[in-house]
């Protein structure tokens, strides 16, 4: 997966037509969603339940603090040269990646082989069937969804420009800001992981839903802030939005061990279907407060891009009333 992501990275460097760059991307994000899943369940094989919280915590603050400083890596080479460079220069990471991964695949074998009992004759179809019909996995889902839009449609896409106009900062400052929201999960993420081990996860999750939206608020009330506030408000941002993390160990925590692949795979499934969603939407308002018409040359002032951005604060508050209905179910 991980060569066939660089290899679709390669691809889009190479696109010199929209459609084969929409190929390209689906392609990124299809090869992508290997990642987290595969690191789901190979930390489910080697971790208990009881460590596997905290485990998976550490695990994702290594992934943010890379993601944070390949994005800022990756912004400033195409600042100094282009973005084909520097797509170029993550496909090629991507490929040498893949090699590492194989080499320690092949020198421990026991990584790849089912825990203990595991059952490994169970059909995906009928996996799925049961996953289908679990409140808890669903829920989990679109709370994980609800939760990470914060990085999918603010960090990923429409920050930067958010934060250039209403901040007046540069694309090297913005991205530095926005970047600071991955050092922050990376640093809440040992945190909720070491909570998730001692209090309620449901709570966990209410709680961080709930101090995102009153910080993502006010973030959006507030047009006059220094880079030092900008700083410790991303950062802020980072710890609270890290509880969507803990949703996966709830569902780790109610399946069965021969389905838990499937299942992180169908959790993380529902967490990313929201993107797409959640970024069009913001689009779209964007777009009517032009007249309804996109001809590329839009100019949005900081209003549009605060009225388009509310929708980030109604999703914090439905994954809040997610969290508390997780909570009454699994009391």
């Amino acid at each position: 997966a991980v060569f066939a992501l660089g290899l679709s990275c390669l691809l889009f460097a190479a696109a010199s037509s929209f459609k084969v760059a929409l190929i390209a991307r689906m392609l990124m994000g299809m090869c992508a969603s290997f990642g987290f899943v595969g690191m789901l369940k190979g930390l489910e094989q080697m971790f208990s339940t009881k460590y596997f919280p905290i485990a998976l915590a550490l695990a994702e603050a290594l992934s943010m603090v890379g993601v944070a400083i390949f994005n800022y890596s990756y912004s400033v080479v195409t600042t100094f040269f282009n973005w084909r460079i520097a797509t170029v220069g993550g496909s090629i990471f991507a490929i040498a990646l893949s090699f590492a991964i194989y080499k320690l695949l092949h020198a421990n074998p026991a990584l790849t082989k089912p825990k203990g009992k595991e059952r490994t004759d169970v059909k995906i179809w009928k996996a799925l069937s049961f996953l289908i019909r679990s409140k808890t996995v669903w829920l989990s889902g679109i709370y994980t969804g609800l939760t990470y839009a914060l990085i999918t449609s603010f960090v990923e896409l429409w920050g930067i420009p958010y934060i250039e106009t209403v901040f007046h900062l540069s694309n090297l400052e913005a991205t530095k800001l926005v970047s600071l929201v991955y050092i922050g999960m990376g640093v809440g993420s040992p945190i909720i992981g070491w909570l998730a081990g001692r209090v309620s996860i449901t709570g966990i999750m209410t709680y961080g839903a709930f101090s995102t939206f009153l910080l993502f608020s006010a973030f959006l009330f507030f047009s006059e802030m220094s880079f030092a506030s900008l700083t410790v408000y991303m950062l802020a941002l980072g710890i609270s939005c890290s509880s969507y993390i803990v949703a996966f160990t709830l569902v780790n925590n109610h399946i069965e061990s021969h389905m838990k692949g499937v299942a992180m795979g169908f959790t993380n499934m529902l967490c990313m279907v929201s993107a797409p969603v959640i970024q069009i939407s913001i689009g779209l308002i964007l777009t009517l407060t032009q007249g309804g018409v996109f001809d590329h040359n839009e100019i949005y002032t900081a209003g549009d891009y605060k009225k388009a951005l509310l929708i980030l604060p109604i999703c914090f508050i439905l994954a809040v009333c997610t969290g508390l209905t997780l909570h009454r179910k699994n009391k």
